[in-house]
């Protein structure tokens, strides 16, 4: 019976990559730490990772003949076998046992065998199955879904916001959806055959660009299990998530989707009319903002701002640090059409909106949402109040409880701030109540006064709870460090044992032969 598998160098340096992006190299699972390598009936041979939250699947190109077999191999070990490998080398992978596997590799021409102790391959999760079609998507959704997902939210109490929603409550436009609060991306132009829509939990393998950039790229949605109230005795049944899988090219990627509903975002995305003022960015433009933007005076400020000034016909782009008053402006080459308007922003958000390439900007007035736009992709970003507490010009209500952020349709009227809080220097402008039809508040794009503006990937406030998960984390830590320092421990009382025992045979030898000296007689 063939066991082994031959796999090309070339494409183990194409794969590892991406499973490094889901496989731990610290866990308290040691089989998370292993990749399955397969064979199945066909001949296909494929590697796999999971974090049991999702899997990441590589197919190799060519199959090849051979039993069905199935093994686990540490990453790490792999990682560094290949590392010392060429391209146009193979590797093979034979298993002498459940917990053994034998790596024959040539380096500079002399055969190289060696073996590696590993886990029963029973010990690997198994992946889930799934009977739905697969549904195939358009060009750029892997663009698309990537950047929604630089805008999704890190706050573990607002579950429902860490992914991207592909949104199909409307039926004429489909809409790929990410936000974490204080900015909304959403790209259109999408067709999902999807009944209902599903929230992808982000992570760092789809932020890989090798996932869905080839085509052709298919999506499958296995559904979970929807929840049932109490009825006619019996208790109520919590609601499951389901699975999603993307594949494209060599890769199959699965993972658990977020179970519930996205709020209703578009009430928080403005309808922009002739008052608002237009600036078109060139692509010089874009790449000098991108140059400039994160090396500005005030990196380090409460929200890491920086100022817009719009004139009659320039842009500039402007920074100053938290004790300064002069703030540094530098000219930025764009049309302008409109009044004059000065507005604040993350400095973090219009990096992402400029990487997106929107190179459309629309600006009302400087405390209402700034809309970045490029076709069909869109993103809205809430604006930084410098002036803290004091009379700001809000949009228009809505009509329903909440308050989506709209432009207001007559003259505005001013009113009083919510005080902010004692030593926040800036505010950032949040204007959606905590109606449960709107995104969620805390800290998003709804007022809570201390404006804290900072990145998806950064400066997300934490919440009670994610306090108490690193304080978990923390203690395991400490233990696990306690633990080992009572291993170290117990290791020097055995050794210290062992050479009091060898001490005391050696003090019983001397004694032994003194006794035998005193016995002689001269």
């Amino acid at each position: 019976m063939n066991k082994e598998i031959v796999i090309p160098v070339g494409e183990l340096k194409a794969a590892l990559p991406g499973l490094s992006k889901i496989v731990s190299k610290r866990t308290t699972l040691p089989m998370l730490q292993s990749v399955r390598v397969a064979r199945d009936a066909e001949g296909k041979v494929s590697l796999m990772g999971t974090d049991l939250d999702g899997f990441a699947t590589y197919t190799v190109t060519e199959p090849q003949p051979g039993s069905p077999v199935e093994f686990l191999m540490p990453l790490e070990q792999l990682t560094k076998t290949v590392k010392s490998l060429n391209a146009e080398d193979t590797l093979s992978l034979t298993p002498e046992s459940k917990e053994k596997v034998k790596l024959r590799y040539s380096i500079a021409g002399n055969l190289v065998e060696q073996n590696v102790n590993t886990l029963a391959a029973n010990e690997f999760p198994p992946a889930p199955k799934f009977t739905q079609p697969a549904i195939l998507l358009q060009p750029g959704f892997g663009r698309a879904l990537r950047q929604a997902l630089e805008c999704c939210s890190e706050d573990s109490s607002r579950y429902i916001l860490k992914g991207a929603c592909l949104d199909v409550r409307d039926e004429k436009f489909h809409y790929v959806v990410g936000s974490n609060g204080r900015c909304l991306y959403s790209a259109n132009s999408f067709g999902f055959e999807l009944k209902k829509s599903v929230v992808i939990p982000d992570s760092r393998f789809l932020e890989w660009p090798d996932l869905l950039d080839e085509q052709p790229a298919s999506l499958s949605v296995e559904p979970g299990e929807e929840a049932e109230p109490a009825k006619d005795g019996k208790p109520a049944k919590e609601g499951q998530p389901g699975w999603v899988k993307l594949e494209s090219g060599r890769w199959t990627f699965m993972t658990k989707e977020i179970y519930g509903e996205l709020p209703n975002w578009k009430q928080v995305v403005p309808t922009t009319d002739s008052r608002w003022t237009r600036v078109h960015l060139s692509d010089e433009a874009m790449k000098q903002l991108v140059l400039l933007t994160p090396n500005l005076p005030g990196s380090e400020g409460f929200n890491h701002a920086v100022r817009l000034r719009i004139t009659d016909y320039h842009l500039n782009l402007e920074g100053r640090n938290k004790d300064e008053e002069d703030w540094t402006s530098i000219p930025v080459d764009a049309e302008v059409k409109g009044k004059p308007v000065t507005v604040a922003l993350n400095r973090h958000y219009l990096l992402n909106a400029m990487r997106f390439g929107l190179n459309e900007l629309e600006v009302e007035n400087s405390l209402s949402p700034v809309v970045f736009s490029n076709g069909g992709r869109k993103m809205v970003i809430m604006p930084i109040n410098l002036d803290g507490p004091g009379k700001v010009t809000p949009p228009a209500p809505a009509a329903s409880e909440a308050t989506p952020v709209t432009p207001a349709t007559t003259p505005p009227t001013e009113q009083t701030a919510p005080q902010a809080q004692p030593g926040a220097p800036t505010e950032e402008r949040k204007d959606m109540s905590e109606s449960t039809n709107t995104l969620p508040p805390r800290g998003n794009l709804t007022g809570n006064g201390n404006g804290n503006g900072a990145a998806r990937k950064h400066e997300e406030t934490d919440s009670a709870l994610s306090a108490v998960t690193d304080k978990i984390d923390s203690i395991k830590t400490t233990l696990r460090q306690v633990i080992t320092e009572l291993t170290e421990a117990q290791s020097f009382i055995k050794t210290a044992a062992k050479e009091k025992r060898a001490t005391e045979k050696e003090v019983e030898s001397v004694r032994t032969a003194l006794r035998s000296l005193q016995k002689v007689e001269l």
